[in-house]
């Protein structure tokens, strides 16, 4: 008799009772047999639930780490149809069993067994693993821990369960969601309070689109969840990867209930910025007033920044003047300031939208603001007469001097509020053209105010900036020769740095020198910062020059495809050292070089070396950076550009910055962007334009080694062309001093 197929024959008859006969009465039978389908006798009497045909099969030796085609243990089928008694059997000899644990086998979907109880809510099964020692952190092939999956099966009692044993409650899958993001997403109220309770990071982000839970509430338009994170002081202001806000998201989905939640200080301690700028440069009070809301416009209208210009050049003041709406909110607006002759794409003023029979009416408006400003704000202000106007001045109540300065703009008789003539005058005078309107505002201007010069009138047609390292310490030297009070850790000395290289070729990674100018910057390198050699000698010698206030670091950082640039800027009188990230406050999307690691590093260095100040680019950047709007400007894209300009867009910060050495940074980059949407400037414009300078001098040097850019890219050069070249760049240091 073939006991074998006798075996699996009683199996397929259900005679349980002649197969354990046969068992017991046969040491000698090998139970670790499969049929012709790949299963075990032990699979059949799992599946039927047979417990003592299971006990009687292991103590005949029959193996417990056997999987089916899809590598699930043994495990399976019990936690599938809830077998208690036949799962604790198993579990009772897996402890006994030398390798992995049953519990922890994974299958091709890297699932153990307590995700399939999850998934089936067998709350008893779950408990029975996890006494068993089940990891709940092991995670499947999308990345979801055990805690995911019971918030994906929607039960809060195994959620319950499944902290009781576990500390992971900030664990991300791979789309970087956490228990709290999907609990938002499937709107579980219930768990999302249970998670908050127990400590879950209310603003955790997700990696797409650097979506918080709160931005998941606001997009199912659920004011139950919003309001309950926000109780938890989840971030209002937090924006996503194209700059939206919860704010912009709750008007665009015309939620009304989460909008007065965001913008009512009751739900939170942290409070709305209402002048959070999108990848449109779009505030919220843009979007109300295109969605013609007046709920949302009378509560925004006189928190936002009237002067603030989308994309197409369109402040709020345009808009609500293209649609009349100030008519109707004038009340609102006459308090604010408002800078009427801003020129959009269309090259039309706030004044050109002003209907023919409303024109006076407007004026009028305006110049009530301005007076407003004049008498309510604590500055002093640029024109004598503005300073005199800090109160209603009347003609036969002023000192003679007083009435000069108001004689030499307007002709005083018969005039009772002067303060209103002048101003009235100024206004129509920048209208009709006759004060230049760049240089006059329909606003009062502080006293020392400092209006931004670009200093960029250099057209380029084709730009052959490469980003390679000798383009950046070329404009690193550029830069230096410009401001005298700067420096650099900069010595002859640029040339190799032999670790980094070495490092280099043991990954594999092409260098675009062959190794050669790899030591003037600081590198970052799949998560390892390199530094040039003697670089804190260098840095400590540059700090304690009397004349030098600010020392200028380049900052390398590779990534797994090509590499990016930022710039270090030291300020000495200050005491501090800020990283400039092009993108703006956090890396962009798809840029994996963990800028919180490197922040972290670069803050012990100097903190602790030098007993400095580190500023990290969220502690003074915007979310959407020159190169985000740089790189949205699809239409002015010439032959020639880069695939980025991020070399050039930290060069030229470095420049702004030593350019205006004691204008705060937030404030620099802040007036920044306002100028290059006052001046209608084209972002890529601007920084392809910058470039001219940098590849006048480069190609100047390559032409005395009698090569040209190209030559350099090909490696198509001598070792005496590249002496040339070395001894020209180490005589420009030398000069540098």
């Amino acid at each position: 008799m073939d006991v074998n197929r006798t075996l699996f024959n009683y199996v397929r008859d259900q005679e349980w009772e002649k197969l354990l006969e046969v068992l017991k009465k046969n040491d000698d039978i090998d139970v670790n047999i499969r049929d012709n389908n790949g299963n075990y006798l032990i699979t059949y009497a799992v599946l039927f639930n047979k417990i003592d045909v299971v006990s009687q099969l292991i103590h005949s030796g029959a193996k417990l780490d056997v999987t089916d085609n899809d590598n699930r243990s043994i495990l399976y089928t019990a936690v599938k149809y809830g077998y208690k008694k036949v799962l604790e059997l198993l579990l009772h000899f897996n402890k006994t069993t030398v390798g992995i644990s049953l519990v922890d086998i994974q299958d091709v979907n890297n699932n153990i067994p307590i995700h399939y109880a999850i998934s089936s809510k067998e709350y008893d099964i779950c408990k029975i693993l996890i006494d068993h020692g089940s990891n709940l952190n092991i995670k499947d092939i999308n990345g979801n821990t055990s805690l995911h999956l019971a918030i994906y099966s929607r039960d809060l009692e195994i959620c319950k369960l499944i902290l009781e044993h576990t500390t992971k409650i900030n664990s991300k899958n791979n789309a970087g969601e956490t228990p709290l993001h999907l609990s938002c997403n499937l709107e579980l109220l219930d768990i999302i309070e249970f998670l908050l309770k127990n400590g879950a990071d209310v603003d955790p982000k997700d990696y797409e689109y650097e979506y918080t839970p709160l931005l998941y509430a606001v997009s199912r338009g659920n004011s139950s969840i919003s309001a309950l994170l926000l109780k938890y002081d989840a971030n209002p202001n937090h924006q996503d990867f194209y700059g939206n806000s919860s704010l912009h998201f709750a008007i665009l989905e015309n939620n009304t209930e989460i909008f007065l939640q965001l913008t009512e200080s009751k739900y939170s301690k942290n409070k709305v910025n209402f002048n959070l700028y999108n990848a449109d440069s779009k505030l919220p009070l843009h979007l109300a007033i295109e969605k013609k809301n007046s709920r949302y416009i009378d509560i925004l209208i006189e928190k936002s920044n009237l002067n603030i210009q989308d994309s197409e050049g369109n402040s709020p003041l345009h808009l609500l003047a293209k649609t009349s709406l100030w008519i109707q909110y004038k009340n609102k607006i006459k308090t604010s300031k408002m800078n009427i002759f801003l020129k959009n794409k269309n090259n039309k003023t706030v004044l050109d939208y002003i209907d023919k029979e409303d024109y006076r009416e407007f004026i009028d408006l305006i110049v009530e603001s301005y007076l407003y400003r004049l008498r309510n704000k604590p500055y002093t202000w640029n024109s004598s007469w503005e300073n005199i106007c800090k109160k209603e001045v009347f003609a036969d109540k002023i000192s003679s001097k007083e009435l000069k300065e108001f004689e030499k703009i307007i002709n005083t008789k018969n005039k009772e509020d002067l303060c209103k003539s002048v101003v009235t005058k100024k206004i129509l005078d920048i209208a009709t053209n006759k004060l230049n309107p760049k240089k006059e505002k329909s606003f009062p201007e502080k006293q020392g105010y400092v209006h931004l010069d670009l200093d960029n009138n250099n057209s380029l047609e084709f730009c052959t900036f490469t980003g390679i390292t000798l383009d950046i310490l070329i404009g690193l030297i550029v830069v230096l020769n410009k401001h005298k009070t700067a420096t650099s850790t900069l010595t002859p000395n640029f040339v190799t740095n032999t670790n980094l290289c070495d490092f280099y070729k043991q990954l594999g990674v092409v260098s675009d020198t062959n190794c050669e100018f790899l030591n003037f910057e600081l590198i970052w390198v799949y998560h390892k910062l390199y530094l040039s050699d003697d670089f804190f000698n260098q840095f400590r010698k540059k700090m304690n020059k009397p004349n030098k206030r600010f020392i200028i670091i380049p900052l390398g950082i590779e990534l797994r495809e090509g590499s990016h640039a930022n710039y270090l800027i030291y300020d000495n009188q200050l005491k501090q050292i800020e990283r400039f990230e092009p993108y703006g406050s956090q890396a962009p999307q798809g840029f994996n070089y963990n800028p919180s690691l490197l922040d972290s590093i670069l803050m012990n260095r100097f903190e602790s070396v030098f007993d400095i100040k580190y500023v990290s680019p969220d502690d003074y950047l915007p979310k959407i950076g020159f190169q985000v709007f740089e790189s949205y400007e699809n239409m002015c894209i010439k032959i020639g550009d880069p695939k980025g300009f991020c070399a050039l867009w930290a060069l030229w910060y470095t420049d702004m910055r030593m350019k205006y050495p004691d204008l705060d940074r937030k404030i620099l980059v802040k007036e920044i962007f306002k100028t290059v949407k006052e001046e209608n400037r084209s972002f890529k414009n601007l920084i392809r334009n910058y470039s001219s300078n940098v590849i006048k001098k480069r190609d100047a040097i390559l032409q005395k080694a009698n090569i040209n850019i190209n030559d350099w890219l090909n490696d198509k050069y001598t070792t005496s062309q590249m002496k040339i070249i070395i001894n020209i760049l180490r005589e420009e240091i030398q000069k540098l001093g």
